[in-house]
């Protein structure tokens, strides 16, 4: 049996993160543990890749949602990160840290040192950012976070057509002021992805006292009594055991943290004895309060003569700009998951934003998308509008369905049940067709495609989004960080009624953040390796 001070389970954003800060003192040993391989694939690194290793088995886990009650019984593919930089290295690389009354809210929820002012040093430290405002960004931390390399005049028409709708133009979603429409930035390094692999763990792959194993399943966590003491995993078909010194650190992220808390014997008691699984800790709220951002989108075919990457990225056109990227690192092939958006209030009174956009010069096949199948574009030349209820009141949850560690989690996320879910839904996609009638789009649209106009009243729009809606990859919550009895993990993300024992990644958050959670992610990881280090 190995031993380590501290064992980290799950190599993704936060892992990657918590691996490099602990491991900087050479007298903490680290081990470091992934279930997936190394991050050598190819459409890892090209950041449009992520369409095609979103739902590649070999770099995700493609977990399905139980049937939604609220969504007709669909169930929703929920691709996560299986490999080195976990779930950054499959996602759109759009950066958004969120407004600072999120992590207000926060603290104002008994996450005490979790306020905007605890976690805006954190959020500096990590980036290295491109043209940032004074004060607010950091310009020499490992995570490059940049500017959109690749403009087209189709994503010019959309934001001129918001301004004309009433928002400003913005060139920072992550500045003083989170409203407006704008360009996204984006975690792209010199037109490649830069996952958590690549700025955290690449630099600290040689240091000694690391240890990383790769195509290794954690299985459970071993405790003494009601101390966690190591974990078993399995790797090469063999089952071995780690020994960790100090601590144990879950960072495998909103669905497989409560898992494997569960398959440890820490969560709801009755429910763990129902499945055969001894109970190490009573604790029913692993695995609750679990939150996710629902997508709405709709697409428009546009007219001949404007750029649309339908062009751009099939036939002898797709392979040019393959073959450009591979030369120059340059063109379509750069874009990530949406190259502009927009944040804005549904109701003025409001004191801060409540609906994201993503738009993309491009439409896709949504019926495909909703079976958990690699990207298809449309046959005609087209745009996409995605509008987001930013702080959805929908709750969810995460269980073992048995004792087996090889069986996938049972993941309901009751979306769209909370009536103002339903009734944001809605207003994003008034807005969005609102939008496109602005003069400097209406020239541009052709025909509304998805979910078209014979789709007129309020119940038909809500019916269309309920079949072919779909998460923007948002899960978090389900290991909620609080000060009351029914949190799971403490202000110092310690899990509680154990010891030796500490969740690190987005399961933590409270309440979800407004806007793209992966920034948030590593700025959690940063925070909660310093926690341990003070310690």
């Amino acid at each position: 049996m190995k031993t380590f001070d501290y064992i980290i389970v799950g190599a993704g954003s936060a892992g990657c993160v918590l691996a490099n800060r602990l491991s900087v003192n050479p007298a903490i040993s680290v081990c470091l543990v992934e279930a997936g391989g190394p991050d050598k694939d190819p459409t890892i690194h090209m950041p449009l890749g992520y369409g095609k290793s979103l739902h590649n088995p070999k770099l995700s886990w493609n977990f399905f949602t139980q049937p939604d009650p609220h969504l007709g019984g669909r169930r929703l593919p929920l691709p996560r990160g299986k490999t080195l930089g976990g779930s950054s290295s499959l996602n759109g690389m759009i950066y958004i840290r969120g407004q600072a009354e999120d992590y207000n809210s926060w603290a104002n929820l008994g996450c005490t040192g979790w306020g905007w002012d605890d976690i805006l040093p954190y959020f500096k430290k990590l980036e290295n950012y491109e043209g940032g405002e004074a004060g607010l960004h950091g310009d020499d931390g490992p995570l490059t976070v940049s500017r959109l390399l690749h403009h087209n005049e189709t994503n010019e028409h959309m934001l001129r057509a918001f301004e004309e709708y009433g928002l400003k133009r913005t060139d920072n979603f992550n500045g003083a002021h989170q409203d407006g429409a704008g360009y996204y930035d984006v975690t792209i390094k010199k037109g490649k992805r830069c996952s958590s692999a690549e700025a955290y763990l690449k630099p600290a792959r040689k240091r000694k006292n690391l240890t990383i194993l790769t195509n290794a399943l954690t299985t459970k966590i071993k405790f003494e009594g009601k101390r966690a003491v190591g974990i078993s995993l399995q790797k090469n078909g063999e089952t071995q055991t780690l020994i960790a010194n100090k601590e144990v650190i879950l960072s495998a992220g909103a669905y497989q943290s409560p898992h494997l808390l569960h398959l440890s014997g820490i969560g709801d008691g009755a429910h763990l004895k129902s499945i055969g699984i001894d109970v190490v800790h009573d604790l029913p709220s692993v695995g609750e309060n679990l939150q996710d951002h629902y997508m709405s989108p709709m697409a428009w075919e546009i007219n001949p003569g404007y750029y649309t990457y339908n062009n751009q990225l099939s036939g002898l056109a797709l392979l040019k700009n393959v073959l450009k990227y591979y030369a120059f690192k340059k063109g379509p092939m750069t874009i990530p998951a949406a190259s502009v958006g927009a944040f804005m209030k549904s109701d003025p009174v409001l004191d801060r934003c409540d609906l994201q956009f993503h738009c993309l010069a491009v439409s896709g096949d949504l019926e495909t998308a909703s079976r958990g199948e690699n990207s298809k574009l449309t046959d005609y030349p087209g745009l996409t509008i995605g509008g987001a209820q930013l702080r959805p009141e929908s709750r969810g949850w995460v269980k073992a369905g048995s004792s087996d560690p090889l069986s996938p989690p049972r993941i309901v996320h009751n979306y769209l049940s909370a009536e103002i879910d339903r009734s944001l839904t809605l207003k994003a996609m008034h807005i969005a067709r609102d939008v496109v009638k602005m003069p400097s789009l209406k020239p541009v649209i052709k025909m509304e495609t998805l979910p078209g106009l014979e789709a007129a009243s309020d119940d038909e729009m809500l019916d269309f989004q309920k079949q072919l809606g779909t998460t923007m990859y948002h899960p978090v919550g389900s290991c909620r960080m609080g000060s009351d009895d029914k949190a799971v993990v403490s202000p110092d993300l310690k899990v509680k009624g154990v010891q030796g024992l500490r969740v690190i990644d987005a399961s933590v958050m409270p309440r979800l953040i407004s806007g793209n959670t992966n920034a948030a992610t590593k700025a959690i990881a940063e925070k909660g390796a310093d926690i341990i280090l003070s310690e």
